[in-house]
């Protein structure tokens, strides 16, 4: 009986730790400048975008030395040159000649966590991608770096940051509660319901004192260990080698 409870502790606790993973990393759209988080914060950058079908940031020089500069507008679709209504255009000087291409429309505009946790609005122009990772920074009304071209595979892939005060979350008009959040209020909820049943079952109906009082007192004791089981399963993906006695 105990060793079923220690594997459905386990297997809870391995539920937890993933639906925790799964809320945290979301933001929905809501437009092609501003998504909702699953704590029901905006991050919206409407202030930043030009509407004057010019690029709020242009000819961004890139980092890396090259002689490509870029331009991005949040929000609004630009033209430069021979970028018609684009996102972001790359820009490159030859001589007496100037080229434009684009690399992102409004319309394919994606909110979504890279590797590192870092919010990222990514849009697509046939084999390019350009990532724009977005950094709360209240000091900044909008510093924008341009990190240029990564290319792998054929796949074109342009990555830039964004520092601006917009993007630090703002609550929106009205209550929001996520998933995640009504999870862990129905479950403290119910734990609670069970502690306070349980001590008072143990105490008037088993008669039971001291320690004894608390219902499944083994099983509580052992949680800790129940809870690093659980931990080790999913970091090891469940390939831990488990010795056995020999019969």
């Amino acid at each position: 009986m105990f060793a079923t409870r220690r594997s459905l502790v386990s297997y809870l606790t391995v539920f937890c730790l993933l639906i925790s993973g799964i809320t945290s990393q979301t933001c929905t759209k809501l437009s092609s400048c501003s998504c909702r988080d699953d704590t029901g914060l905006v991050i919206d950058l409407t202030a930043l975008g030009n509407t004057d079908t010019t690029p709020r940031f242009q000819d961004i020089p890139d980092t890396k030395g090259k002689t490509d500069v870029y331009s991005w507008n949040p929000c609004q679709q630009f033209t430069e040159g021979t970028c018609v209504n684009e996102a972001a255009c790359k820009v490159t000087p030859s001589g007496m000649i100037t080229q434009y291409l684009g690399i992102g429309t409004q319309d394919s505009a994606t909110f979504l966590y890279d590797d590192k946790g870092l919010l990222t609005l990514q849009y697509t122009a046939g084999n390019a991608t350009t990532a724009v990772n977005i950094i709360c920074s209240k000091g900044d009304e909008g510093a924008v770096t341009a990190y240029g071209l990564d290319q792998e595979d054929g796949q074109k892939e342009y990555h830039f940051e964004l520092k601006t005060k917009y993007a630090c979350p703002s609550s929106p008009k009205g209550t929001h509660i996520s998933t995640g959040t009504l999870l862990c209020i129905g479950f403290g909820g119910l734990l609670l319901v069970y502690g306070i049943s349980g001590v008072l079952f143990q105490s008037f109906v088993r008669k039971e004192t001291g320690k004894q009082r608390i219902p499944n007192y083994a099983l509580w004791i052992a949680f800790p260990a129940l809870v690093k089981d659980g931990v080790v399963f999913v970091v090891t993906r469940g390939k831990r080698k488990v010795a056995y006695d020999k019969i």
